[in-house]
């Protein structure tokens, strides 16, 4: 079971290794290096919609930096897909959780402000 272990300013730190970059977790622990993004838009959501998670965690930053598009807000309430935008300290917390209880969370992580 993969393990998000903390998240600081510019870094992620994901079962014991850490990463200087944007990231995409998958729940069997596959983990994708993303460019750095202040918006998340719907490329962003089809991307991660493509193998059927249970439920979606973005991490939004250490000061909740990124904006969430209009059109995400509106496809995930109509969709009722399970999306839960966090403050990127809450989306750790977040994401282990559903991982702990073997749900198919993927979450996309914006480890700066």
């Amino acid at each position: 079971m993969v393990q998000i272990d903390s998240v600081s300013f510019g870094e992620v730190k994901i079962d014991g290794k850490v990463y200087y970059s944007d990231v995409i977790v998958w729940w069997d622990g596959k983990i994708e290096m993303i460019p750095k993004s202040h918006q998340f838009g719907m490329s962003e959501l089809v991307r991660l919609l493509k193998k059927n998670p249970d439920a979606i965690v973005l991490g939004t930053g250490l000061e909740e930096a990124v904006q969430i598009l209009e059109e995400v807000e509106h496809k995930v309430e109509d969709d009722g897909i399970r999306f839960f935008p966090e403050k990127s300290q809450n989306a750790v917390e977040v994401f282990n959780g559903l991982v702990s209880q073997e749900k198919k969370a993927v979450l996309q992580m914006h480890c700066t402000s």
